[in-house]
């Protein structure tokens, strides 16, 4: 239907396969039997996933399981740029950047590392809201800017029928689909 759906949560899946597309699809065979007991071989993203894991980037969650259909969380999130790039070596600041993400929070580490990349601002009411579900147009400013905000030729006319020229994140969703790491949904939208 030509959309794009910004509003909607990413899915966890999807996100794999995002991060498996952004490292340039590698070659990459995937395992016989899942890491994950609800990722079956025959999932739509299976490579992807079991790459991400194989990486590192994804630990999956403590019960053996992926969870991918359930939205991914900002805090997940920024933990996997941080795994991507090498869980390179960072001290993060002694004062939080954000008011909801104390310095015993479990993610403080990679959530820091991710403003200090300046791969996330936050919200203007100074919260990063690390619970909540990393909607699409948030991922795709996520990823445009881990990319370091290369320059991209902005159409006239959006691609997405649900996404404005005048949209806040149209440039990166515009630069998430030129790059083919956002290739839509089975039923082409």
């Amino acid at each position: 239907d030509g959309t794009y759906r910004p509003g909607e949560n990413s899915e966890r899946g999807a996100i794999a396969a995002y991060f498996y597309r952004m490292a340039g699809a590698p070659d990459f065979t995937p395992p016989v039997v899942s890491p994950f007991k609800d990722v079956d071989p025959s999932h739509p993203f299976y490579r992807e996933i079991t790459w991400l894991a194989s990486k590192g980037i994804t630990r999956g969650w403590g019960d053996g399981t992926f969870r991918p259909h359930e939205p991914v969380s900002r805090e997940a999130m920024a933990a996997f740029f941080y795994r991507m790039q090498g869980s390179p070596q960072f001290t993060a600041p002694s004062t939080p950047s954000f008011k909801d993400v104390p310095t015993t929070h479990p993610f403080y580490k990679e959530i820091e590392w991710m403003k200090a990349q300046g791969i996330t601002t936050g919200y203007s009411d100074g919260t990063f809201r690390p619970s909540a579900p990393v909607n699409r147009d948030a991922m795709a400013a996520f990823f445009y800017r881990a990319a370091g905000s290369p320059h991209v030729d902005l159409p006239a006319t959006s691609h997405f029928s649900d996404v404005s020229t005048d949209n806040q994140f149209y440039r990166e969703i515009t630069w998430l689909a030129s790059k083919g790491i956002r290739t839509g949904w089975p039923d082409g939208t």
